[in-house]
């Protein structure tokens, strides 16, 4: 009779219980170290670009500083003068970067007539600049006067010039006189979405009631909305202009000059702003994303 094998104390063959391409231990610590360095880091790089993003795109506007009036005075030479003057035009046009023409323009009630104004009638119009005194040849604020048509001459803080009123042709009753000033404004100052114009004050030694017309011959005036203030006589594409009464001396006995007192007009961007605005709210969205990715890169940095 055959003996059976004794299978006692046979040790079977091991086999391996590990899932097929599965790593070792040490692999898989290595990844999560890996994981644990670059998350975070991707994080941190997503985080701060966005905002860096988003400060570009946060609109930043100079803030405007609202101009001081400068003064105007216009006085005639004679009596006769003083009780014909009606209309006073007032031009501020940039002509260069750097230079800024004032032009003055002072109307009879005469005018277009030949010969009825006296011979040798003019009218002194002196300006002093916004804010500060005038030396010899410049403005305290800044802003020399380059020349003048006629002469420049000076004198008790201002720039003054005696034009003779015509007395022939179209412009019989007009005088007119023109100073150059080396400035880049001159009474207006704006950023792109708000805008301020100072209007000067008017010393008038006129003894009745005339008419002030003030011409700014910027090209982005028509840019601003201006009813909230001072409303525009009119608008274009060259400027704007803006028209007021001018109160007259006190009596024929030139006891005392009218004066209309300076003032400001604030004008509005509309689309400017309400694009300031889109661009803030964007930013703060990209803040906002930018600032959790930075938290998430936190948290992965602190977890085991």
């Amino acid at each position: 009779m055959t003996e059976k094998p004794n299978l006692k104390g046979a040790k079977p063959e091991s086999q391996s219980h590990s899932p097929e391409g599965t790593p070792p231990p040490g692999a898989a610590a290595k990844r999560s170290r890996r994981k644990k360095i670059l998350v975070p880091a991707v994080l941190t790089a997503i985080g701060m670009a966005v905002i860096l993003f988003g400060l570009w795109m946060y609109p930043r506007r100079a803030e405007v500083v609202t101009p001081v009036s400068a003064q105007l005075q216009v006085s005639g030479s004679s009596n006769y003068v003083n009780s014909h003057m009606e209309q006073i035009d007032y031009t501020v046009e940039q002509v260069r970067p750097d230079v800024t023409l004032l032009y003055v323009q002072v109307l009879l009630d005469v005018l277009g007539i030949d010969n009825e104004v006296p011979r040798g009638s003019s009218v002194t119009i002196s300006y002093s600049g916004a804010g500060g005194s005038l030396g010899t040849g410049g403005l305290g604020t800044g802003a020399p006067v380059l020349r003048c048509y006629p002469q420049c001459q000076y004198g008790g803080g201002f720039v003054y010039v005696n034009p003779y009123f015509s007395r022939s042709g179209t412009t019989a009753g007009a005088a007119t006189a023109s100073i150059y000033l080396a400035a880049n404004s001159l009474g207006v100052a704006a950023n792109g979405a708000t805008a301020s114009i100072a209007f000067p004050e008017i010393v008038f030694y006129g003894t009745r009631p005339a008419l002030l017309n003030l011409d700014y011959l910027e090209p982005s005036v028509d840019s601003y909305d201006w009813s909230s203030s001072y409303p525009a006589s009119w608008l274009t594409s060259s400027g704007g202009g803006w028209s007021e009464a001018v109160v007259p001396a006190v009596s024929a006995a030139l006891s005392g000059p009218g004066v209309t007192n300076g003032r400001v007009a604030i004008g509005i961007n509309h689309s400017a702003q309400q694009q300031d605005s889109n661009f803030t709210l964007a930013a703060g969205i990209l803040f906002g994303i930018g600032g959790g990715a930075l938290i998430g890169a936190v948290q992965e940095a602190l977890r085991d």
